[in-house]
């Protein structure tokens, strides 16, 4: 997704710097709950950057491509990504959160075209699930 004058977003690739952001978001049980099936309880933010430093330390990985959706004051409002990708049996596991301030403005919706684009265009998969 590029910037531009009707469209203020951009979708890229996750980097170290968004942890502390990502951090803050999973604090928080009601956007734990949209977003984490396996972990009951908010994480505490040096857990919650342990886990996200090895998702975004696995580039040599082929089972995770997670990225940044950023407006246009380079603020992270969400990420978006794919998980458990399996490119024998072309399956994977798509997963979105939205900052609160930026959910139902349809950002979700095109991010979520752009993966889907990228997993079955790019990737060669023919199936993605959301447990969302």
């Amino acid at each position: 997704m590029n910037k531009t004058q009707d469209n203020q977003y951009v979708v890229r690739p996750l980097e170290n710097d968004d942890i502390p952001v990502i951090s803050r978001w999973f604090e928080d049980l009601e956007d734990l709950a949209l977003f984490e099936r396996a972990v009951r309880v908010p994480l505490g933010r040096e857990a919650s950057q342990e886990v996200w430093s090895e998702v975004i330390g696995c580039e040599s990985s082929k089972s995770k491509y997670w990225f940044a959706i950023e407006n246009q004051g380079d603020q992270i409002v969400g990420i978006i990504g794919l998980e458990n990708v399996n490119h024998i049996n072309g399956d994977g596991v798509f997963s979105l959160l939205m900052a609160r301030a930026h959910r139902n403005k349809g950002v979700g919706i095109r991010s979520t075209a752009m993966v889907m684009d990228l997993a079955f265009k790019q990737l060669g998969l023919h199936r993605l699930t959301s447990y969302y």
